[in-house]
């Protein structure tokens, strides 16, 4: 996962996170949603997810406030479901980023 968290505290440079998804449906069964175990800070809100090989898999959204390391992440399958029904859709660039 990459994220800004708390810029103030930890600066302006993108951080970088693992975990696992520990669950196929999210926050009270939420289909849509994953449950991970990556460390979320505030600001990591809509951080990607990635697989080992570097595809999106999701998008953080959430993290539960009364449990250590169970946050939420919206499946990839179900943004590009949305996007592709919007009247407007944006146009999305790809571009490629050195991170090192």
């Amino acid at each position: 996962m990459f994220g800004l968290p708390v810029t103030g505290y930890h600066g302006d440079e993108v951080k970088l996170t693992n975990g696992i998804i520990s669950a196929k449906s999210g926050f009270h069964g939420d289909i849509t949603s994953y449950q991970i175990s990556a460390a979320v800070q505030p600001g990591n809100s809509g951080g990607p997810l990635f697989d080992e090989n570097g595809n999106l898999v999701d998008i953080l959204s959430a993290k539960h406030s009364e449990a250590e390391n169970a946050s939420y992440a919206v499946k990839i399958s179900y943004l590009i479901n949305l996007l592709q029904n919007l009247a407007n859709p944006p146009k999305i660039q790809n571009r490629e980023y050195d991170f090192g």
